[in-house]
């Protein structure tokens, strides 16, 4: 294997795996579309891109370990009014350069103003999922101007949350088989962020979740790890703990202005989406709070057409 493939990915063949899958869920888009390269400081990022060329932009940001194609539900809806770009993140599992931005930094808001540079884009509104919202929240912070409305899917970085480790470990040990992971019939997305109102099925998540836990080495992606020794350090762990699943200090969040739509699952497992409700209305006026029933920390995928509704609404106010 090459170098960096072997830095982030445990064996060539599991690399093969992750892109073959991304590859066979891009074959099944029935929606125009195309790809494109952007230079950024941290390598090239690579975009699915969908929607007329001269509509306002809307750039889709996926948490860790997601990919572009996996907004396969929302693309279609968006590209009807918008021009979508779908963004791979550096150093994750999809077709960018590995080489991820700094996480406790401001590595990511520097990558999007890349991303924007290169695009030619001066103003766009945003989508981002868990982590990717944010790194969102950051980059409304380092550059307010550049963003007209954004929307936080089950965000992170705003009230403490459970490490759901336990979780991940029990569930992922008992769905061993012969030493192997079941991918499409057994492993889903119930088995990380379970909700028990949740009801919804989505395979191509299930298969990216389990493909992506059992290849990719997600620790390298976050700088928790010794480039020579290949082993955790404890303090660098630490650190990403703390921008992970604890929340920005009250300081900090009274500074974010930018007009924003957070919309959250009320069987959310990291925390209780209705506390956290209630801290955003009270403390970032310029924020509103949509709760969707029956949905988990995927909301985008247990309950797509929902979803689709309340954040394209959003998206089209005047």
């Amino acid at each position: 294997m090459q170098d960096n493939i072997s830095q982030f990915y445990k064996t060539q063949e599991g690399y093969e795996a992750i892109r073959n899958w991304y590859d066979s869920l891009v074959a099944k888009f029935d929606f125009n579309h195309e790809f494109q390269y952007v230079d950024t400081r941290y390598g090239k990022t690579h975009i699915i891109v969908a929607g007329n060329k001269d509509a306002p932009p809307l750039i889709l940001v996926q948490g860790l370990a997601g990919t572009a194609p996996l907004w396969y539900h929302q693309i279609p809806v968006f590209a009807k009014h918008f021009r979508v770009f779908a963004l791979d993140t550096p150093g994750q599992p999809g077709k960018s350069d590995l080489n991820p931005p700094s996480f406790t930094q401001n590595g990511y808001s520097f990558w999007l103003n890349d991303v924007m540079d290169s695009l030619g884009i001066q103003r766009a509104s945003f989508l981002g999922v868990s982590t990717g919202g944010w790194f969102l929240t950051k980059f409304s912070l380092y550059a307010p101007h550049r963003i007209d409305r954004m929307i936080l899917v089950s965000p992170t970085g705003f009230i403490r949350a459970r490490i759901p480790f336990k979780i991940w470990f029990d569930n992922i040990k008992n769905k061993k088989k012969n030493g192997q992971l079941s991918l499409e019939s057994d492993l889903n997305a119930r088995d990380y962020f379970p909700g028990k109102g949740v009801k919804r099925y989505d395979r191509e998540l299930a298969k990216a979740m389990a493909l992506s836990t059992r290849h990719f080495r997600l620790q390298n992606s976050v700088g928790v790890v010794n480039d020579k020794t290949g082993k955790i350090v404890f303090s660098k762990a630490i650190g990403f703990t703390r921008k992970m699943f604890f929340a920005e200090p009250k300081s900090v969040l009274k500074k974010v202005t930018t007009n924003c739509l957070v919309i959250l699952g009320d069987h959310e497992v990291l925390y209780n989406s209705k506390k956290l409700k209630v801290k955003l209305e009270k403390l970032i006026p310029s924020f509103s709070v949509h709760i969707i029933s029956d949905s988990g920390h995927s909301v985008v995928f247990d309950d797509p057409e929902v979803f689709n509704k309340i954040a394209l609404d959003y998206l089209l106010q005047k």
